[in-house]
C-alpha cells in the first residue's frame, strides 16, 4: 500500500469499528479482496462505459426505423455471440441490407458491430475465466473464438491485461 492508501485504510478501519457491531469476522482480512474486487468493478465499469449509447443519441427522433433495428441487432448478438456471427447474418435478422445495419449500429452505439461483438464475447469470458476452471482455449472457444491467441490479443486490448492475468489477479 502507498502511504495515502494506508491512512485511508486506517480511516475506514476506525469507522468501520467505531459504526458497526462487532463480530467474529476480522476486517483486516477482507481488505485485499475488496481492493481487488474494487479494481474488478472498476475495470468492467471502464469497458462498459464505451460501449454503451451516448447521450447525443438520446436527441435522435424516438420511434424511427432505427430504434428498432440496432435493438434486434443487438439481441441477435447477445444470443448468438457463441457462433461466428456476420453483418450479414445480423442484416438478414434485422430485414436491411449490411451497409445499413453497419452504418446505423455505429451511429447508435459509437462502435461498430464488430467492436460491439467482442466486448460481448469478452464480457462473457471474463465472467467465465472467474467462475470456470477451463483452460483459457476452452473459454476462447465457449464465447465464438476459433483461436485462442487471437482471443488473447482481443481481450488483452480490451481489458488492458491477458485472460491468465485477469484470471490470476481476480480469483482468489
Amino acid at each position: 500500500f502507498r502511504n495515502s492508501d494506508m491512512s485511508l485504510q486506517k480511516k475506514a478501519i476506525e469507522m468501520f469499528d467505531r459504526h458497526i457491531l462487532p463480530t467474529s469476522i476480522q476486517f483486516e482480512r477482507f481488505i485485499p479482496e475488496m481492493l481487488l474486487l474494487a479494481e474488478y468493478l472498476g475495470q468492467t465499469y471502464v469497458n462498459f462505459q464505451s460501449s454503451h449509447v451516448s447521450r447525443s443519441i438520446a436527441a435522435l427522433p424516438r420511434e424511427s426505423l432505427e430504434d428498432i433495428i440496432v435493438p434486434h441487432a443487438i439481441e441477435y448478438i447477445n444470443q448468438n455471440y457463441q457462433s461466428k456471427i456476420s453483418v450479414k447474418q445480423i442484416a438478414n435478422f434485422c430485414h436491411c441490407c449490411e451497409s445499413y445495419i453497419n452504418h446505423t449500429f455505429g451511429r447508435r452505439t459509437g462502435v461498430n458491430i464488430s467492436t460491439y461483438i467482442n466486448k460481448v464475447r469478452i464480457e462473457h469470458a471474463k465472467h467465465h475465466l472467474l467462475t470456470a476452471p477451463d483452460s483459457i482455449t476452452a473459454i476462447a472457444l465457449n464465447v465464438g473464438y476459433s483461436d485462442s491467441n487471437y482471443f488473447s490479443r482481443v481481450f488483452t486490448g480490451l481489458v488492458g491485461i491477458t485472460p491468465s492475468e485477469f484470471r490470476r489477479r481476480y480469483t482468489t
